[in-house]
């Protein structure tokens, strides 16, 4: 006897495994404050990265006016304003990727919740069929006979 609830309940559970779960699942290893932290490690290499690429294309695109003017320039006063603006740039990134990580986190979680519903939902519709099952393989019970009209 196939039971159609179930069977749509497996299947939704079979297409989310296969789509989001493939990355959502393993996110249920991580408490928040791991899962945000590690996005923010990740953010502060890639940021810092992309800093330096940018003050190079920066040097790079105005070389000659740079070799030009090193002799005049405050050295000191320029790493010093590199800095800076690496800095700022840092807060802001890291303020964007803990609000982000946040955000991503708790959607997952929402996502999980009802994943894990259903896999319960699932589990008592098994866990009633194999009662039925075992009541019918004992002889069966009164419910059964006064449905089948005994």
């Amino acid at each position: 006897m196939l039971n159609e609830e179930k069977i749509k309940l497996m299947t939704k559970m079979a297409v989310y495994e296969q789509n989001q779960g493939r990355k959502e699942i393993p996110m249920s290893k991580f408490f928040r404050s791991d899962y945000i932290s590690l996005g923010m490690i990740k953010t502060l290499i890639a940021s810092t990265i992309a800093y330096v690429f940018m003050v190079a294309l920066w040097l790079f695109y105005d070389l000659e006016k740079f070799m030009n003017d090193l002799a005049q320039t405050d050295v000191l006063n320029l790493g010093r304003t590199i800095l800076i603006l690496y800095v700022a740039y840092l807060i802001i990134s890291m303020l964007i990727a803990y609000l982000v990580y946040r955000y991503k986190f708790t959607k997952v979680r929402e996502s999980l919740k009802n994943y894990n519903a259903g896999l319960k939902e699932i589990n008592h519709i098994q866990e009633a069929e194999g009662r039925i099952r075992e009541e019918i393989e004992m002889g069966g019970s009164d419910q059964y006979d006064e449905s089948f009209g005994i």
